[in-house]
């Protein structure tokens, strides 16, 4: 007999790795002198993250234009990650990675930091809603999973508890989910 576990413990779960995981640092920030175009960590950490929501907005968005009956169910889902896409943009800079060929025309010098997001294509959706809600859940794992690991790779201990934060909603989701399957 498999036990599933329930939303308090994947809650209880993701936090605590998360917030054992993400300790503050108390060295100094390094320094930049040499390199000012260089964006820093959180700032490409952060471009990251926002990309990542803009990806899942994007699924739902998919998902509920190929099953419009699951449009009230997955309402909830996409409102959590407009906010955490806005929590992680107001979290401070933001900035993408440098293209590695010949800057298109207007894109600026190689490694400037870029604010624009990148236009997401919408993504396949199964045409059963019931594997429709599954490939949204994969997707939700995954995320919580990316989100725990973003949360190690933060510096800035605000950041790290915005991810933790976002990494167990994220995890709660994939829950959730799998009881409406």
């Amino acid at each position: 007999m498999t036990h599933r576990p329930t939303r308090r413990l994947v809650l209880l779960g993701a936090a605590a790795v998360s917030l054992a995981a993400c300790t503050g640092d108390d060295r100094p920030p390094p320094t930049t002198e040499g390199s000012p175009s260089r964006p820093e960590p959180d700032a490409l950490l952060r471009g990251d993250v926002a990309e990542a929501e803009r990806e899942l907005l994007a699924l739902h968005r998919a998902t509920v234009s190929t099953h419009p009956a699951l449009a009230a169910q997955l309402a909830p889902f996409s409102a959590r990650h407009r906010r955490h896409l806005e929590a992680v943009e107001a979290s401070g800079p933001m900035a993408t990675p440098a293209p590695t060929s010949a800057s298109a025309p207007g894109t600026g010098p190689p490694g400037t930091p870029s604010t624009a997001p990148t236009p997401v294509a919408p993504p396949a959706v199964p045409a059963d809603p019931a594997q429709a809600l599954t490939a949204l859940r994969a997707a939700e794992r995954a995320a919580a999973d990316a989100r725990v690991a973003d949360c190690l790779r933060s510096e800035d201990p605000e950041l790290a508890e915005l991810l933790a934060a976002v990494a167990a909603c994220e995890a709660a989701h994939d829950v959730v989910l799998g009881k409406a399957s």
